[in-house]
């Protein structure tokens, strides 16, 4: 897995997602890829559950059987990220959708590139208390990229985890519904933590040609600033330049406090 340059440009949707219809949202993957393609990214970043949207939320009442919204290994989902990947030569970071492995659980972020197919898995396991905290929160490409996926984002511990990786940028996968929106907010204090530019994909939330949820796709800087957001019912992709080891430097006397953490942690296990 490798950015060959020195920087890279990311494509991030804002798009719309359809509860229930993997067909639709797999024509949108494959629209939206070829837009990317076309202003010179290198990685496409795709929205939290991309492939059916929202369905188990309570709030859309979507009548879908749980075989349709949790696939096998993410077998049909995958194959679909393979086929666009390499037909368009771009490497695909697709927010988090369910998978089935044996008798677990998982959502999962997988990580897609041309020719090779599908190379990384960070998961996150559902249990009856809900999902843990992603498995694996930085993913090295040649630069290094945090990933927070949806219930993520509350979790300040895994900004000090990426602090001592040193990533690059992070991704960030909010959950398409009310969540969402705090989830938003909370990850511009993790932006701030981290000193380095995130890119929030959110999306648009609709059934049978109605819009009915929105949340805001936002770009924020290292100051918690926000560069670039794209709200409300219109689709629109943004291109980002991420500069390998641009991010800003921690200060030293908190990164040695951090790293204390670490240790004091690690002791206790």
């Amino acid at each position: 897995m490798s950015v060959a340059n020195s920087e890279v440009n990311v494509a991030v949707p804002h798009m719309r997602v359809e509860l229930g219809s993997k067909k639709r949202n797999f024509e949108r993957v494959r629209r939206v890829a070829r837009v990317a393609k076309e202003m010179g990214a290198q990685i496409l970043l795709l929205p939290s559950m991309f492939n059916v949207g929202p369905a188990d939320n309570p709030l859309f009442r979507v009548r879908i059987s749980r075989r349709k919204i949790v696939e096998s290994c993410a077998e049909q989902t995958a194959g679909l990220l393979r086929e666009v990947s390499s037909s368009l030569g771009i490497m695909i970071v697709a927010g988090p959708i369910y998978e089935r492995v044996g008798s677990k659980t998982y959502r999962t972020v997988l990580l897609v590139e041309p020719l090779r197919g599908v190379v990384y898995r960070a998961r996150k396991l559902i249990t009856e208390e809900g999902a843990s905290p992603i498995n694996e929160a930085v993913i090295e490409m040649g630069m290094s990229f945090g990933i927070l996926a949806e219930e993520d984002s509350m979790l300040p511990e895994l900004s000090l985890y990426m602090i001592l990786k040193g990533v690059d940028a992070i991704f960030a996968f909010p959950t398409l519904g009310p969540e969402g929106l705090k989830q938003k907010l909370a990850l511009v204090t993790r932006a701030m933590e981290c000193r380095c530019t995130t890119l929030v994909v959110g999306g648009i939330v609709c059934k049978s040609g109605e819009d009915l949820y929105e949340v805001p796709t936002i770009v924020v800087n290292e100051e918690g600033g926000i560069d670039k957001e794209v709200k409300g019912m219109h689709e629109m992709v943004l291109l980002v330049t991420i500069k390998k080891g641009c991010r800003k430097r921690i200060n030293s006397r908190r990164l040695k406090i951090i790293k204390s953490l670490r240790k004091l942690a690690s002791s206790t296990r």
